[in-house]
């Protein structure tokens, strides 16, 4: 398994957000799910209509009282998993920034590779946004999406 370096992102927005999105679900062999982190009791409101328009691609859900994105201890946390389809990726592109995923909505967003590890992560509490990419992941990125500033983070 090769190596992946994490890389700080701005919040891709609008038509940057879509591309994003449109290379991860281009790859769904390498990015076949999401997940999408809501912090409970927001979860158990009625469900907003970003969750009712992804939830034809719902797979699973679960509670768990740790944060995914760093094992951080979470009153409770609302996990949902989604198959990565180009009708997922445009309704998440509709949200228009990753800054936009925030109370009440879900606050975190991650793509995740086959073995389940992050490929891209973002933080609305840390106001983080990160991809986790291979030494080839970089070189597609940075082709297919030159205007992707990628900082590298020690981790």
């Amino acid at each position: 398994m090769e190596a992946r370096a994490w890389f700080r992102i701005d919040p891709p927005e609008g038509a940057q957000l879509e591309a994003l999105l449109d290379f991860a679900a281009a790859r769904r062999a390498r990015y076949p799910t999401f997940l999408l982190v809501q912090r409970e009791p927001t979860a158990t409101r009625k469900p907003s209509a970003l969750l009712e328009a992804l939830a034809e691609h719902q797979v699973t859900e679960t509670i768990t009282d740790r944060w995914p994105q760093d094992g951080a201890e979470a009153e409770s946390a609302h996990l949902r998993f989604y198959k990565l389809e180009p009708h997922a990726a445009r309704v998440l592109a509709k949200m228009g920034s990753l800054a936009a995923f925030a109370p009440p909505l879900p606050e975190d967003l991650a793509i995740l590779t086959a073995d389940k590890t992050p490929w891209l992560a973002s933080s609305w509490r840390e106001r983080a946004y990160r991809l986790h990419l291979t030494a080839e992941e970089q070189r597609e990125l940075r082709k297919a999406l030159p205007w992707l500033k990628l900082t590298p983070e020690a981790r």
